[in-house]
């Protein structure tokens, strides 16, 4: 027998390997999983709040509900993963037939790695702040198991600010290499 011309084959991997893309449903899947699984841990992190708030416990309320956004805020992390990995590997996420002309929200759309890096760096960013927000208020009430004294508050604090300049570096920057400024309309296209 004799072998098939390169361009067959190479026609038959490039197949192959555009199949082979659909593997990244299982990672959309499962990230969609645990968005929805969040939602609802932040939920039941709200409720409680508003349980300890009835009760009369303000800063313990204030610790929950903060707790619940910092719950929500990662929900929204793994959906906009989710919907980023689907339309950057499979298709172009439209509304169902029937649900009229609506669009993802500028903020939301997703044509490159780089926009999807970017977009999960500005919501960390938001979820560090929470959560060192967080940590402090526990520290003040004297509940904190990671602040033992002011020098540790200054050192989170330091560490804290490296992380989310770090952040916002790395969008702003991703940003200018792409022609745009993070969060500008001129981004969503």
């Amino acid at each position: 027998m004799k072998p098939e011309p390169l361009p067959q084959r190479e026609s038959q991997f490039e197949t192959l390997l555009w199949r082979a893309r659909l593997f990244v449903l299982i990672p959309v899947v499962f990230t969609l999983i645990a968005a929805v699984a969040a939602s609802v841990e932040g939920a039941a992190t709200v409720v409680q709040g508003v349980i300890a708030g009835f009760l009369g416990h303000t800063n313990e309320s204030t610790l929950w509900f903060l707790q619940g956004l910092d719950i929500f805020l990662l929900a929204t992390i793994l959906y906009v993963g989710s919907i980023g990995l689907y339309e950057l590997f499979i298709s172009r996420l439209e509304p169902p037939p029937g649900n009229g002309p609506r669009r993802l929200p500028s903020w939301m759309v997703i044509r490159t790695v780089d926009d999807l890096k970017q977009k999960v760096a500005s919501v960390v960013t938001i979820v560090i702040a929470i959560t060192y927000l967080s940590e402090l208020s526990r520290w003040a009430e004297g509940e904190s198991t990671l602040l033992r004294s002011s020098l540790d508050a200054l050192w989170l604090s330091l560490g804290v600010s490296a992380a989310m300049l770090s952040l916002i570096f790395f969008a702003r920057r991703i940003g200018e290499q792409e022609g745009h400024r993070p969060g500008s309309e001129e981004s969503a296209g």
